[in-house]
Protein backbone atom coordinates (compact mmCIF):
# COMPACT_ATOMS: atom_id res chain seq x y z
CA UNK A 1 0.00 0.00 0.00
CA UNK A 2 1.22 3.49 -0.83
CA UNK A 3 2.41 5.45 2.19
CA UNK A 4 0.36 8.62 2.60
CA UNK A 5 1.92 11.89 3.64
CA UNK A 6 1.56 13.11 7.19
CA UNK A 7 -1.68 14.97 7.89
CA UNK A 8 -1.32 18.75 7.62
CA UNK A 9 -2.60 19.37 11.15
CA UNK A 10 0.40 17.59 12.73
CA UNK A 11 3.06 19.68 14.40
CA UNK A 12 6.76 18.81 14.85
CA UNK A 13 6.40 15.99 17.41
CA UNK A 14 3.54 14.29 15.58
CA UNK A 15 5.13 14.68 12.15
CA UNK A 16 8.42 13.20 13.41
CA UNK A 17 6.56 10.21 14.85
CA UNK A 18 4.52 9.76 11.64
CA UNK A 19 7.64 9.80 9.46
CA UNK A 20 9.51 7.37 11.71
CA UNK A 21 6.65 4.86 11.85
CA UNK A 22 5.81 4.99 8.14
CA UNK A 23 9.51 4.47 7.34
CA UNK A 24 9.84 1.42 9.61
CA UNK A 25 6.45 -0.29 9.15
CA UNK A 26 4.25 -1.27 6.23
CA UNK A 27 0.55 -1.00 6.94
CA UNK A 28 -1.94 -3.11 5.06
CA UNK A 29 -5.19 -1.45 6.12
CA UNK A 30 -6.36 2.12 5.75
CA UNK A 31 -7.60 2.21 9.36
CA UNK A 32 -4.01 1.80 10.58
CA UNK A 33 -3.20 5.21 9.13
CA UNK A 34 -6.19 6.67 10.98
CA UNK A 35 -4.85 5.20 14.22
CA UNK A 36 -1.37 6.47 13.39
CA UNK A 37 -2.74 9.98 12.80
CA UNK A 38 -4.56 9.80 16.15
CA UNK A 39 -1.39 8.70 17.96
CA UNK A 40 0.70 11.40 16.28
CA UNK A 41 -1.92 14.03 17.17
CA UNK A 42 -1.75 12.89 20.79
CA UNK A 43 1.99 13.57 20.82
CA UNK A 44 1.36 17.13 19.65
CA UNK A 45 -1.26 17.69 22.35
CA UNK A 46 1.03 16.20 25.00
CA UNK A 47 3.88 18.50 23.95
CA UNK A 48 1.66 21.59 24.03
CA UNK A 49 0.24 20.68 27.45
CA UNK A 50 3.70 19.91 28.85
CA UNK A 51 4.95 23.30 27.66
CA UNK A 52 1.99 25.03 29.30
CA UNK A 53 2.46 23.14 32.58
CA UNK A 54 6.18 23.91 32.55
CA UNK A 55 5.37 27.60 32.08
CA UNK A 56 2.62 27.84 34.72
CA UNK A 57 3.68 25.15 37.19
CA UNK A 58 2.17 21.82 38.21
CA UNK A 59 -0.19 23.42 40.72
CA UNK A 60 -2.43 26.47 40.47
CA UNK A 61 -4.43 28.33 43.08
CA UNK A 62 -8.18 28.41 42.65
CA UNK A 63 -10.51 31.26 43.61
CA UNK A 64 -10.43 30.07 47.23
CA UNK A 65 -6.63 30.24 47.21
CA UNK A 66 -6.35 26.43 47.42
CA UNK A 67 -3.67 24.56 45.49
CA UNK A 68 -5.07 22.42 42.69
CA UNK A 69 -3.49 20.25 40.07
CA UNK A 70 -2.93 22.04 36.76
CA UNK A 71 -5.68 21.02 34.29
CA UNK A 72 -3.00 20.36 31.70
CA UNK A 73 -1.81 17.37 33.71
CA UNK A 74 -5.11 15.60 33.03
CA UNK A 75 -4.76 16.40 29.32
CA UNK A 76 -1.26 14.91 29.35
CA UNK A 77 -2.40 11.78 31.21
CA UNK A 78 -5.42 11.20 28.98
CA UNK A 79 -3.48 11.66 25.75
CA UNK A 80 -0.70 9.33 26.90
CA UNK A 81 -3.34 6.66 27.49
CA UNK A 82 -4.83 7.16 24.01
CA UNK A 83 -1.35 7.16 22.45
CA UNK A 84 -0.35 3.90 24.16
CA UNK A 85 -3.61 2.22 23.17
CA UNK A 86 -3.23 3.31 19.56
CA UNK A 87 0.31 1.97 19.19
CA UNK A 88 -0.70 -1.23 20.99
CA UNK A 89 -3.60 -1.77 18.57
CA UNK A 90 -1.22 -1.30 15.64
CA UNK A 91 1.25 -3.75 17.26
CA UNK A 92 4.09 -1.25 17.08
CA UNK A 93 7.25 -1.94 19.03
CA UNK A 94 9.20 1.29 18.72
CA UNK A 95 12.16 0.38 20.89
CA UNK A 96 14.44 -2.60 20.91
CA UNK A 97 14.45 -4.70 24.05
CA UNK A 98 17.60 -4.17 26.09
CA UNK A 99 18.05 -7.84 26.86
CA UNK A 100 16.49 -10.57 28.90
CA UNK A 101 14.51 -9.46 31.88
CA UNK A 102 15.85 -10.47 35.28
CA UNK A 103 13.90 -13.22 37.02
CA UNK A 104 11.17 -12.16 39.40
CA UNK A 105 11.75 -12.58 43.09
CA UNK A 106 8.27 -13.88 43.88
Amino acid sequence: MKKPKAPKNLKAEGRKFWNRVTAEYDFEAEHDFVRLAQAAGCLDVIKAAEDRVAEEGMFLRNRFNELREHPGLKVIRDNKIVFMRAIREMSLDLSEPEGPRPPRLY
